[in-house]
């Protein structure tokens, strides 16, 4: 191979020693123009370096590259297009030469930082919610239990108080959704009350094992059964199509996809903390909350039930008219326990939408332009 011609630098001075160095396969020669002093070189053998011997430097920007020795040599080439040939075998992996390739053509790199953009949309808004779908439909019913029960005795110790609901009460409110909807003890729900507090207010959330919670600003807020017993369906819903199990899969899949993003494992770390509060939270997505409303109108449909009482108090919830303190104030309160106001972000009320009320008012619309 042609030698390749340049300078060589003592590393300790701006002299130059013109020279080349002449490639072989497994093994490079340095030479000299002047060969009468060779005492740069003292301390090399500098007639047979290996591989190991030479270290090229990675190019940054437009400044080519340049081989170093242990004793301090510099050797610049003053040909810098013929570098990468002649040391291709010897200098570091090919990564470093696609990396040189990258930076002299910016188009390329903003065509990959788009692809990965595009991947990780794609993966994040498709795939996350396929890969849930399958692992929560394949998780036994004991460990779904399990987590369910140690996730209500969490939010039990954390912010839940006791009913302040009479047996009597309760039974005859569990007594009204059963009668309604006999179907639904197919899906093992079962109905519990608590007192929200000022943190929570009125509310009602379902845990993938069928446990459906009803805070008693809840009831108090409805102003007759019927409004309830639309609740009632609607976190029947979520039971059903195995919301809350599949959000929080989908949360884990997420985090983990960011992790082998980021090579943070902290990030994944401090989301699956969040795991047992995710199956009880209640900010479900959008498409989520459409979906049980859809299920609570079909099952409405089947007995004539009007799903208008549903509707009446999402509208009440979405005015605030229970008079209970918005969550956002909550959040911003500076008193507030770190831990507290991250449970009640994730327990804030269902996203409560004109699209949601107008879908159930249509269907109501429907219904009755059907009877007549």
């Amino acid at each position: 191979m042609k030698p390749l011609h340049g300078y060589f630098y003592d590393g300790k001075t701006s002299k130059q020693w013109p020279g080349y160095i002449e490639v072989y396969d497994n093994y490079a020669c340095l030479r000299l123009v002047d060969e009468s002093d060779y005492s740069i070189f003292e301390g090399l053998d500098y007639r047979t370096l290996a591989a190991k011997d030479l270290k090229i430097t990675t190019v940054i920007g437009s400044h080519d590259r340049r081989l170093s020795f242990e004793t301090g040599v510099i050797f610049e080439p003053v040909e810098p297009d013929r570098f990468d040939e002649c040391f291709r075998d010897f200098g570091p992996s090919s990564s470093a030469f696609i990396l040189h390739f990258l930076e002299r053509y910016f188009a390329i790199v903003f065509v990959g930082i788009f692809l990965i953009v595009a991947l990780g949309y794609s993966c994040v808004r498709w795939g996350a919610p396929l890969a849930a779908d399958l692992i929560a439909s394949q998780i036994p019913v004991e460990v779904i239990n399990s987590v369910s029960g140690g996730t209500l005795n969490l939010l039990d110790n954390m912010m839940l108080v006791p009913s302040e609901l009479t047996n009597e009460e309760q039974d005859r409110l569990r007594q009204a959704f059963f009668d309604t909807f006999p179907d639904a003890t197919k899906d093992g729900l079962k109905v519990h009350f608590r007192m929200g507090g000022e943190d929570i207010g009125a509310n009602a959330f379902a845990l993938p094992s069928g446990d459906i919670v009803f805070t008693d600003e809840m009831v108090h807020l409805a102003k007759n059964d019927e409004e309830l017993i639309g609740v009632f369906a609607h976190e029947w819903g979520h039971v059903h199509h195995k919301h809350i199990l599949r959000q929080a899969v989908q949360s884990g899949i997420v985090a983990w996809f960011f992790v082998m993003l980021t090579g943070d494992i902290s990030v994944g770390a401090d989301l699956i903390t969040w795991v047992p509060a995710t199956l009880a939270a209640l900010a479900y997505s959008r498409d989520f909350e459409r979906e049980a409303d859809r299920f609570a109108m079909e099952q409405m449909q089947k007995i004539d039930f009007p799903p208008e009482h549903l509707a009446n108090l999402l509208e009440r919830l979405m005015t605030g008219s229970s008079g209970d303190q918005p969550t956002e104030e909550i959040e911003q309160s500076e008193q507030m326990d770190e831990t507290k106001r991250k449970a009640i972000a994730l327990l804030s009320t269902h996203p409560v939408t004109d699209e949601r009320v107008s879908m159930l008012r249509d269907k109501k619309n429907q219904t009755d332009k059907k009877t007549n």
